[in-house]
């Protein structure tokens, strides 16, 4: 039999890095982290009734002023008790967050019930902050409370 020359090739190797990219289940578990966080320290804020950590909750004076009345009102049981869920991601972007959210308080406070309730972030420096919960609106638009 005849005998062919044997050739090797290399060829050049290659190593590309995929690109760090941030799933839609990651960015909502970050953002039910958000939430989870904020919820925690104004329930903590109640309990321990302090209001200056109350008001470094909220992203601006006019929604602050509506929740303010629930500081003295509301009797927290457990700050730990609450647990919720976001449900859908309704507004996503660098300053705004609108999201639906499931929240269960009937451990956390007297007369806490289960509910669902649609609940606007926005960011203030480098920290999210309460400004909104109901349907009216969802970060489009001037805020509902601007006047």
């Amino acid at each position: 039999p005849e005998t062919l020359p044997t050739t090797t090739t290399t060829l050049p190797t290659t190593t590309t890095t995929a690109p760090i990219t941030t799933t839609t289940v990651d960015r909502i578990s970050e953002i039910q982290a958000i939430f989870e966080d904020l919820e925690h320290r104004r329930l903590q804020a109640i309990y321990d009734q302090d209001e200056d950590a109350f008001r470094n909750m909220y992203a601006n004076d006019e929604y602050l002023q509506v929740e303010l009345e629930a500081f003295d009102v509301v009797n927290v049981m457990d700050p730990n008790g609450l647990s919720l869920s976001v449900v859908d991601v309704l507004k996503d972007n660098k300053s705004c967050i609108a999201a639906v959210v499931r929240i269960d308080a009937s451990t956390a406070f007297e007369g806490g019930t289960s509910y669902v309730a649609t609940i606007v972030l926005e960011e203030v420096e480098t920290e999210w902050g309460y400004s909104w919960v109901g349907e009216e609106w969802g970060c489009d638009g001037p805020h509902p409370l601007s006047g």
